[in-house]
Order: C-alpha cells, then structure tokens, then sequence
C-alpha cells in the first residue's frame, strides 16, 4: 500500500512533506518544499521562495490544483498528479509534463 493510501485526506493528525526528486529542475533536497493537511498543500520553510500560511495547491482525488493564492494564480486544471506516493507535472504545469516525479511524499 502506497504512503499516500494509508494516510487519508481530511485527517488532522495527518501531514505529509513534498521533496524535489533527482528529477526536479532544481535537482533534489533535502528539506520539503511542501506540506501537505487535508487536501491543501502549503510551500514549506525549505521552499525557496519561503513558507506560507495560505495554501498553493488543492488536491482533489490525485490530482494538485494551484489556488487564488498560488503566484500563478488560480487553475481549473491540475499541475501535478500524484502517482503512488511521487508527483508529476503534468502538460497544463507551466513547464510541461515529465515523465519523471519532480516530488517524493513522504
């Protein structure tokens, strides 16, 4: 069973932490760049552009959508997706679609 898969969204108690792959355009790290609650996804203090209180990302099913207060701004179509416990851009993230995981879950 998947990381993800034992630790279900809407859980209070139940945080996970997005890491840059070796596949990530800035290489891996690390410290997380996210932090995942619920269904929101927060860039985390190893983020380089520093943490944040409001969330970037929604995940609805596998799937990460950039929020109103994503620097991108809202989308009405996912970035990422979420393949066991890694996570792809897809063709609607600005910088294309990989066929590598740009993040690890943990």
């Amino acid at each position: 069973m998947a990381l993800l898969d034992r630790c279900p969204f809407g859980s209070p108690r139940c945080v996970l932490y997005w890491y840059p792959a070796y596949s990530h355009p800035s290489g891996p790290s690390r410290e997380p760049w996210y932090v995942m609650g619920d269904s929101l996804v927060f860039p985390a203090d190893g983020h380089p552009e520093g943490p944040s209180e409001k969330p970037w990302f929604r995940m609805v099913n596998d799937e990460a959508y950039p929020t109103e207060h994503h620097e991108a701004g809202h989308a009405t179509v996912p970035w990422f997706t979420k393949k066991g416990s890694l996570i792809y851009p897809t063709e609607h993230h600005p910088d294309g679609a990989s066929e590598a995981p740009w993040y690890e879950v943990r």
